[in-house]
């Protein structure tokens, strides 16, 4: 019986009848898990370990879903930072664009008024010179 023992371990098949429809069903030990194969003939009410798959699977899914629900907060709060930082540069700009303009009028209306009053000497001096 090659292949029928797991590190030692005999592997035993059993054969019996199902009592209702007298269907053989063969089963075979399975020393690693500390259960049974069905081989041929019936199928498993109830399987342990595919209820583990299942649940580890769920948490699997559950800690996807909690680290994708993360990225998507760190995703959304250094959006949020860089609208913050570009919101910021734009309102600096707008102060010097503002100051500038001011620089920039002060600027004009002193020309003006050194025009105006380089114009009145020169008008005062013609009136002198006139007299």
């Amino acid at each position: 019986a090659k292949g029928l023992d797991y590190i030692g371990i005999k592997r035993f098949r059993f054969r019996l009848k199902c009592e209702v429809c007298k269907a053989p069903i063969a089963m075979l030990t399975d020393p690693k898990n500390q259960d049974y194969e069905m081989e041929a003939g019936a199928t498993r009410a109830y399987d342990f370990r595919l209820e583990q798959k299942r649940a580890e699977a769920a948490e699997a899914e559950a800690q996807a879903a909690e680290a994708d629900s993360m990225a998507q907060l760190e995703s959304r709060t250094l959006e949020s930072k860089r609208e913050m930082d570009q919101l910021d540069a734009l309102e600096r700009l707008r102060e010097q664009s503002d100051h500038r303009a001011a620089i920039i009028d002060t600027s004009v209306v002193l020309r003006k008024q050194d025009a105006e009053a380089s114009s009145t000497t020169v008008m005062s001096q013609d009136e002198e010179d006139a007299e």
